[in-house]
C-alpha cells in the first residue's frame, strides 16, 4: 500500500469524530480529541509521587498533584502546569484532559492527554495520516516509545509532537500530544507522570487490509422511470486501499481509467475482466478536479492552481491564470470555474495553445455550490437553493451554456421522505437526468422538464453498504463511477469502480 505523503493537516488527522450524513452515521473513523464536556475528571488534591519506571523516555521522578481517572492516572506540578478542569472528560470508555503553561495571555505549552475505548479505525487512520506503514508497524518494524506503560509512535510537525498506542487486548487506544514548546523540559515531566490503566478484555481488532476480504459482487439490472441500467463491477487486480472517504476523482478514456486521490493518480487499463493496474504518477501537489474528455485529453484544476492539460505523468498545456476549480465540458471546448458562492464563478473558452477567455456568470438560483460538473450544452449547478419557498435544503439548478436558466431539479416531501443530499454527478441522458446523490446514497431520475421519476437506492445498484459517490464521468454511452465503501469486515475502506449501462 502507498505512503501518504505527510501533508496532512493536523487539525484532520486528529478530528476523531464519526461521520453523520442526513440521519444517517457512518462507523467512526477518528474520536475527538479536543471534545469540551461539563463532565469533568476528579482532581485529587492529595501529594503523589509517579516515577518512569514504565517509560524509556526519562528516568525522573515526578512529584505534584494527582489526577485519577477511569482511564488514566496523570501526576503534574500544579505551581507549572493550569489543569482545565472545566472541560476535561471522564467516562468509562473516554478520558480527555488538557494542561496549559501560560505566559501572561498566551499559550506557552500545552499537553493533552487522551485514552478511549474505541474500535482500531481511527488509530489505523492516523498510523496513514503520519506516514506509517501499517504493514510495518503490524510486523513491529516501527520505532515505538513507552508512554504511561503504553508502546507509542512518535510523530512531529511543525510545534506539535504526538505519542500514539494502541492495546489491543484492552481495545484500547491512547495518545498525549504536546503543542508549542515542545521542548520545554516540563513538557516531558508532564509525560512522565502519566499513567495509563490498562485492562486486558480480550478485545481482537478488525483484520488488517491485507487480512481482509476484498470487495466483490456481481451484474445487477434495475429500472427506473424509462431507464433499464446494467450496472458491472470494475474489478481491479489489486484492490485500491484509501484512507480518503471524499477525495477521488475519475477520467475515462478509450483504453484507461485514472483514479485521482489528492496528489498521485493511478493508471488502470480497461480489460474484460475489469481494471487492470498500468501505473501511478505523482503530482507536484493536490488537484481536487479531474475532467476527461471524448477524445481522450484529461484536465485537472484545484483552487490556487493553474489549470492543466495532463497526460501520463507530464503537464501537456498549462492556462496560466485559470486558478479555479474548473469542470470541463466533454468535448474540451469550454468549461466553469467555481467556488462555494455562486457570485465566484466563470465560463471559460479554451484554445490548445493554453490561451483562454473567461466571463464571469453568477448562478442565482444556489446559495452555495456543492459541485458543477458539464455536458456539451449544460452546467448542472449542485447546493442549497436560494429560493426558501422550495422548502429543500439541496436541488441541481440545470443552466444552459450561456449561464440562463433551464430547469430546477428536486424532490418534494410528497415524492419522496428524503430529498436531495449532495449532488456529486449527473448525467444528461437522452430522455432525461440521471445523478449520484452522495449524501443520501441513492441515485434520482428526473425527466427533461425537471419532473422527478424515482430513484435507485446504492444496494440496488452496486450491491454497496454505505459508499460515499465520490466522483464520475460519461464515456461512450456508459457511466463510470468512482466510491469508497468500507469492507463488511472493517478491514479496510476500497476504491470501487463501476459501469453503468442503458442511458
Amino acid at each position: 500500500m502507498r505512503k501518504k505523503l505527510l501533508t496532512m493537516s493536523l487539525a484532520v488527522a486528529l478530528c476523531m469524530a464519526g461521520l453523520t450524513a442526513c440521519g444517517q452515521t457512518e462507523e467512526p473513523t477518528t474520536e475527538s480529541t479536543t471534545e469540551a464536556t461539563t463532565e469533568a475528571a476528579a482532581d485529587d488534591t492529595t501529594e503523589a509521587t509517579a516515577s518512569d519506571s514504565d517509560s524509556e523516555s526519562s528516568d525522573k521522578v515526578v512529584e505534584g498533584k494527582k489526577i485519577e481517572t477511569q482511564l488514566v492516572t496523570v501526576t503534574y506540578d500544579d505551581k507549572v502546569w493550569e489543569y482545565d478542569e472545566e472541560n476535561a472528560t471522564d467516562t468509562e470508555d473516554k478520558t480527555n484532559l488538557k494542561f496549559k503553561i501560560m505566559d501572561g495571555e498566551d499559550v506557552a505549552c500545552q499537553v493533552e492527554v487522551y485514552a478511549g475505548i474505541t474500535d482500531c479505525l481511527s488509530f489505523r487512520d492516523n498510523l496513514f495520516e503520519y506516514g506509517i506503514d501499517e504493514k510495518e508497524y503490524a510486523d513491529g518494524k516501527v520505532e515505538t516509545t513507552n508512554v504511561g506503560g503504553v508502546d507509542c509512535i512518535k510523530y512531529e510537525s511543525g510545534t506539535t509532537r504526538i505519542f500514539q498506542g494502541r492495546d489491543v487486548a484492552a481495545g484500547e487506544t491512547v495518545f498525549v500530544k504536546a503543542t508549542y514548546d515542545c521542548d520545554n523540559e516540563n513538557v516531558q515531566a508532564l509525560i512522565d507522570g502519566v499513567e495509563y490503566k490498562i485492562t486486558d478484555v480480550g478485545n481482537t481488532d478488525y483484520p488488517w487490509y491485507w487480512e481482509g476480504e476484498p470487495y466483490d459482487t456481481d451484474s445487477t439490472t434495475n429500472t427506473v422511470g424509462d431507464l433499464t441500467l446494467t450496472t458491472n463491477f470494475q474489478k481491479m487486480d489489486e484492490p485500491f486501499i484509501t484512507h480518503e472517504t471524499f477525495n477521488q476523482e475519475i477520467a475515462v478514456t478509450d483504453s484507461k481509467v485514472y483514479i485521482l486521490e489528492n496528489d498521485y493518480i493511478r493508471a488502470y487499463d480497461l480489460a474484460e475482466t475489469g481494471l487492470s493496474f498500468n501505473a501511478e504518477y505523482e503530482l507536484d501537489g493536490k488537484y481536487s478536479s479531474m475532467n476527461s474528455t471524448d477524445d481522450g485529453r484529461i484536465f485537472l484544476s484545484s483552487n490556487g492552481k493553474d489549470l492543466i492539460e495532463w497526460k501520463d505523468g507530464e503537464t501537456v498545456t498549462t492556462y496560466t491564470g485559470a486558478k479555479k476549480e474548473y469542470d470541463i465540458s466533454p468535448d474540451g471546448t469550454w468549461g466553469v470555474g467555481y467556488f462555494v458562492s455562486p457570485d465566484d464563478c466563470e465560463i471559460i473558452n479554451l484554445s490548445s495553445d493554453g490561451t483562454f477567455t473567461s466571463s464571469p456568470v453568477t448562478f442565482s438560483d444556489i446559495k452555495s455550490i456543492s459541485q458543477v460538473n458539464l455536458s456539451n450544452d449544460k452546467i448542472f449547478v449542485c447546493g442549497s437553493p436560494s429560493d426558501e419557498s422550495l422548502d429543500a435544503s439541496s436541488i441541481v439548478a440545470v443552466y444552459n451554456k450561456d449561464g440562463s436558466l433551464n430547469t430546477i431539479l428536486t424532490i418534494s416531501k410528497d415524492e419522496e421522505s428524503v430529498g436531495v443530499g449532495s449532488v456529486t454527478y449527473v448525467v444528461d441522458a437522452p430522455n432525461g437526468y440521471f445523478a449520484m446523490d452522495g449524501n443520501m446514497r441513492t441515485t434520482p431520475y428526473w425527466s427533461k422538464d425537471g419532473t422527478y421519476q424515482g430513484r435507485l437506492e446504492d444496494s440496488d445498484l452496486f450491491g454497496t453498504n454505505y459508499p460515499w459517490f465520490s466522483s464520475s464521468t460519461y464515456h461512450n454511452g456508459s457511466l463510470y463511477t468512482v466510491m469508497t465503501e468500507q469492507r463488511a469486515d472493517k478491514s479496510a475502506k476500497e476504491v470501487l469502480v463501476f459501469q453503468i449501462n442503458g442511458f
